[in-house]
C-alpha cells in the first residue's frame, strides 16, 4: 500500500511539473508572437515617423514607454477608440482594426507587459 502511495505522489509531481512547464511555454510563445506582431503592426507607425492624413503625429511608443498596468489600460480601454478611423499606409491602407486580430492584440499585450517600464526586462524597441 505504501508503494502505491509513492507511485501516486511521483505521478502527481510529474503532472504538476509538466503543467507548469506548458503554461510557461505558452506565455513565452505568446510573448514571442506578440513581439513579431508589435513590429509588424505597431512599430510601423509608433516609431515616431508617422503622420496621419489629417496631420496628427502618431506618438512614439516602445515597450518601456509605459508600465504593465498602463499597457493593459491602453490596449483594453483605449486602443479601439484611438485606432477606429485609422488606416495603415504600410499595409495597403487597410483599417488598423481589421489588420490586428484579437489574438494578435492579446499577444502584443503579453509582449508589452513582459517588457514594460516596470518589468525586469524593459525593452527599448521591438
Amino acid at each position: 500500500m505504501a508503494r502505491l502511495g509513492q507511485i501516486l505522489l511521483i505521478a502527481t509531481s510529474i503532472l504538476l511539473v509538466a503543467g507548469l512547464a506548458s503554461n510557461s511555454y505558452a506565455g513565452r510563445k505568446a510573448e514571442r508572437l506578440g513581439k513579431r506582431d508589435y513590429k509588424k503592426f505597431c512599430r510601423t507607425c509608433h516609431d515616431g515617423s508617422y503622420t496621419s492624413p489629417d496631420g496628427k503625429k502618431a506618438s512614439k511608443l516602445q515597450p518601456n514607454s509605459l508600465a504593465s498596468k498602463q499597457w493593459e489600460d491602453k490596449i483594453n480601454n483605449k486602443y479601439k477608440s484611438e485606432h477606429e478611423k485609422l488606416t495603415d499606409p504600410k499595409h495597403d491602407n487597410k483599417k488598423v482594426l481589421d489588420l490586428v486580430s484579437d489574438k494578435s492584440l492579446k499577444n502584443i499585450l503579453e509582449f508589452l507587459r513582459t517588457h514594460g517600464a516596470d518589468s525586469d526586462q524593459p525593452a527599448t524597441c521591438g
